[in-house]
């Protein structure tokens, strides 16, 4: 068995070729067996001076070894585009004809091969949109050494700079954030001066200054004063329409209000006008309605006085019932205290015949059944008999039963109605007069019937006879 001299390594494509026999050192290279390309010998076979003669030439040739070229070719790149946010980038020779993800959008991109001129081949070509059905190719997780972002010129102010499209866009979200949190922030710092200049903080009043060229003649500054006329109890917001909330009553306060020697504007309701009681300040809900079927409980305005003008004012409060006194304080004028009696209530009797009071105050469309039912029914009749220790209802024109619980302490007596397996709980109360009913379907606004009593039959001239 000969045994080699030396091994060869072809830089073309890889061979390891084996040498034997003795090397003439003048040979300067031999052939691959596998591609015949020219492989240099060793430099050390031969004298320096011819070894530094053929170095140059080899370098000059680019005979630098296979793992040259290998690396060589590893670090060439193929530039695509992502279709879905128009990233460029450039990836790794190795991954053509791959299905790779785009780091800036996870979309699905095809890379494509290069021919000999590292052109496109355009039968190579894959649209990375497949058609339903087909086999797809699996998808390539792609590191920070696979590809290479593109970066675009882009003109910010006064400079440029080097930015991608996707942090372009994080960049302009950030200042839309950023914006929509100053304003914000702004509109709440203006509403939080305006609250506080409702309520300014009492200030101690400045000694008097002497002004020794001021005549005698000059009148003081009159100030602005506030009257009470009335505070009066009511169930309904206007003309027996809107009742109160259930534990609720309305209080409407009537004021005489004078301008001093400044005009004076504000609102009649909110912050405004409020009405103290204990450590809670209840505010206007404005001036009460005369018309019998408002779509709001009160009118909201602006009080506006001249100097010296005088002016009735009437302000609508919602307020507990066991409330007795309260300060009623207006902007700009001193705070006044309220005593609020409340009218005497007649004996508290459900029993009788009760007639439906127009207008409804029912919203349209009702859903559930009960309420649905009674919607249909026009001024309809209730009937409350007394029956043992309870109260039974009943209601002929939509045939609905049920059951009253005497009223509690608030004056709320408790409902129950039934209609052919159908349920509804819901709660009622008798006015201060005992001369209407306010049914209650449920606590939200426009869920509400009132009744009034009808009259007692005139006895007959032969009940007087008897």
């Amino acid at each position: 068995m000969i045994r080699p001299e030396m091994y060869l390594v072809c830089g073309q494509c890889g061979t390891l070729n084996a040498v034997t026999g003795p090397i003439d050192p003048s040979i300067a290279a031999a052939r691959c067996s596998n591609c015949q390309h020219e492989v240099p010998l060793a430099l050390h076979l031969r004298g320096p001076e011819q070894a530094e003669v053929d170095r140059d030439g080899l370098f000059n040739r680019g005979e630098v070894g296979y793992a040259t070229l290998a690396r060589k070719a590893l670090r060439e790149r193929i530039m695509v585009v992502c279709g879905s946010c128009q990233s460029k980038m450039k990836v790794g020779k190795r991954l053509a004809g791959k299905t790779v993800k785009c780091p800036s959008c996870s979309a699905e991109i095809r890379v494509p091969f290069l021919d000999e001129e590292d052109q496109f081949d355009i039968s190579l070509l894959i649209s990375a949109a497949r058609q339903e059905g087909e086999d797809r190719d699996e998808v390539v997780e792609m590191d920070e050494s696979d590809y290479e972002e593109i970066y675009e010129d882009v003109l910010i102010g006064r400079g440029v700079f080097k930015i991608t499209r996707t942090r372009l866009i994080l960049f302009v979200a950030s200042y839309l954030i950023i914006m929509i949190v100053v304003l914000a922030g702004g509109i709440l710092f203006k509403k939080a001066a305006e609250d506080n200049q409702d309520t300014p903080a009492p200030v101690a009043s400045p000694a008097p200054v002497v002004n020794v060229l001021e005549t005698p003649n000059t009148p003081a500054a009159a100030p602005a004063r506030m009257d009470l006329k009335s505070a009066v109890w009511d169930t309904f917001a206007s003309a027996g329409y809107r009742p109160a909330p259930p534990g609720r009553l309305y209080v409407k306060i009537t004021v005489n209000l004078q301008a001093g020697s400044e005009p004076i504007s504000l609102p009649n309701t909110g912050r405004a006008v409020t009405l103290r009681i204990r450590q809670t300040a209840y505010e206007s809900l404005g001036e009460p309605l005369d018309a019998p079927a408002a779509p709001v409980p009160a009118r909201r305005e602006t009080l506006r006085l001249d100097p010296g003008q005088t002016m009735a004012a009437t302000f609508l409060f919602e307020l507990p019932p066991e409330t007795m006194a309260g300060t009623l304080r207006v902007r700009g004028f001193d705070a006044r205290p309220v005593a609020l009696s409340r009218p005497a209530q007649s004996e508290i009797n459900f029993a009788g015949t009760w007639i439906e009071q127009p207008p409804r105050n029912l919203k349209p469309l009702l859903r559930q059944p009960i309420m649905a039912r009674l919607q249909r029914a026009c001024d309809q009749r209730m009937m409350i008999r007394q029956h043992g220790n309870n109260l039974r209802i009943w209601m002929p024109d939509c045939r609905i039963h049920g059951r009253l619980t005497p009223a509690d302490e608030a004056g709320m007596a408790d409902v129950s109605l039934r209609h052919e397996g159908e349920r509804l709980d819901c709660s009622a109360r008798l006015t201060p007069d005992g001369q209407r009913l306010v049914l209650y379907l449920d606590t939200a606004p426009m869920h509400q019937i009132t009744y009034r009593r009808e009259p007692a039959p005139e006895p007959t001239a032969q009940a007087d006879r008897k």
